[in-house]
């Protein structure tokens, strides 16, 4: 778990960091609300990664389908809380859409090659 923790923390910097890079440039406006969503991925990929990882100590068939629960659960919440803000905040809709999902699939990829690697030990 702590070697997650440290790498799942070096995402969570480089990502923050393109962020505030990105919010500083002056030819694209983000909004400051990714800072947010890439802490609240952070805490759900450490949630996620110690539920997948309590599964792998039973049957591979309760991994499979805790794993397919928690991609499904991070893509409704992704939708449901992106929806959510786009409803009461109009500005840069285009914008956090996308840096919202690329931070998705950034935690997601993550997620699954760190996974791989610690099931095939």
């Amino acid at each position: 778990m702590f070697s997650f923790l440290v790498r799942a923390s070096v995402i969570f910097l480089v990502l923050s960091g393109i962020i505030f890079w990105l919010a500083k440039a002056p030819w694209i406006q983000l909004p400051t609300s990714l800072h947010i969503f890439n802490i609240a991925y952070f805490v759900l990929a450490i949630f996620t990664h110690s539920v997948l990882m309590r599964s792998t100590k039973k049957t591979g068939a309760r991994f499979i389908t805790a794993f397919m629960g928690m991609v499904t659960l991070k893509l409704l919440l992704t939708m449901a809380a992106l929806g959510i803000y786009l409803y009461f905040f109009k500005e840069n809709k285009v914008s956090l859409g996308i840096g919202v999902f690329v931070i998705y699939m950034a935690y997601t990829i993550f997620e699954v090659v760190f996974l791989q690697k610690e099931l095939r030990k």
